[in-house]
């Protein structure tokens, strides 16, 4: 008779067992680790999902399988030191309502929503936002706070025009 077997199913008699404590294995994983200089002067090739840890700047990278040390990008956290240690990436005054957007060759901060005040009661309104592509979301209310709806028309990537069926003063808040 074969003893049975303490994984969760049971390979003999095909029933679920409960994993014995001494069945539950504990790992350890060690990270390669080096200072920032030795790093540089080795400029290994790590692995495919291989991380490399500073121990010196608390950083790390992780290996493509391909590409040596130098070339590869830090992971950090995104906060408003830490940006510009990402790879790609140009921060110049980053402020209140801004992303990262693509432009093409790098990762850029740039607005991401405009609001836009009609100071003068108008049936059409014309908002320049320089958003630098066409909106969906376009949130229109008059001087009251009251939510008015109207036909939006985005002339290119950088301009709107709102028209409505009366004239009135308002804000609109694009993004």
């Amino acid at each position: 008779m074969v003893a049975p077997c303490s994984l969760f199913l049971c390979h003999n008699c095909r029933r679920k067992k409960q994993p014995s404590r001494s069945s539950i294995l504990s790992y350890r994983i060690k990270l390669r680790r080096s200072t920032a200089a030795q790093w540089t002067a080795a400029n290994p090739v790590l692995f495919a999902g291989e991380a490399g840890f500073e121990t010196d700047t608390g950083k790390f990278k992780i290996g493509d399988g391909t590409s040596v040390w130098s070339a590869l990008y830090y992971f950090t956290t995104a906060s408003s030191s830490t940006l510009n240690d990402l790879g790609d990436v140009t921060i110049t005054s980053a402020v209140s309502q801004q992303g990262l957007v693509y432009n093409g060759s790098a990762w850029v901060n740039k607005a991401t929503t405009f609001t836009h005040t009609q100071s003068s009661a108008s049936a059409s309104w014309t908002v320049t936002h320089n958003l630098g592509y066409r909106p969906g979301g376009v949130a229109i209310v008059d001087s009251g706070e009251n939510v008015v709806s109207g036909d939006i028309l985005h002339s290119n990537d950088n301009e709107l025009v709102l028209n409505f069926s009366s004239a009135f003063a308002g804000k609109a808040y694009i993004s």
